[in-house]
């Protein structure tokens, strides 16, 4: 399918949103509303430079830990600030071939809508242990969140 929930658990999507496969963020037809479209590789680049390179992930992860009871990443030397106001949440994500989500609390990865390598593509990743995010690659098929940008 098009898109998913973490587990398949529908209840997953009030907390962390739909995941969707790189063929959903590449499309014209994407999962973003009107006048909006799927994130490029070169879009988080230039957040990252925006944000400087070294704590750009930090910046823009969401503020709390599972441990406090007041988040939803785990404890970390390299918490979460939210400065910006991105809010991003560790969905995790899914293979969908086979049914194995990962990562949720722990990671999460936003689809580069532009970038592509036969039958794998690019995300960008961020760690809960990590302060800066990067780039890595996963098959088109894997189940991932979108971020928009406004056209």
């Amino acid at each position: 399918g098009a898109w998913t929930y973490y587990n398949g658990d529908s209840e997953n999507n009030d907390t962390y949103g739909k995941l969707y496969n790189w063929y959903v963020a590449s499309s014209d037809k994407n999962a973003c509303p009107c006048g909006w479209r799927a994130a490029t590789k070169e879009d988080w680049v230039a957040l990252s430079f925006f944000l400087g390179v070294v704590t750009a992930g930090n910046e823009i992860k969401s503020t709390g830990t599972i441990e406090e009871e007041t988040g939803l990443w785990h404890n970390s030397s390299t918490p979460g600030t939210n400065s910006v106001g991105f809010n991003a949440l560790p969905s995790g994500w899914g293979n969908t071939t086979n049914s194995a989500f990962v990562f949720q609390n722990y990671k999460t990865g936003f689809w580069c809508s532009n970038s592509k390598y036969g039958n794998t593509a690019e995300y960008m990743q961020i760690n809960y242990n990590y302060a800066d995010f990067y780039f890595a690659g996963a098959y088109k098929t894997f189940a991932m969140p979108i971020r928009c940008i406004k056209n």
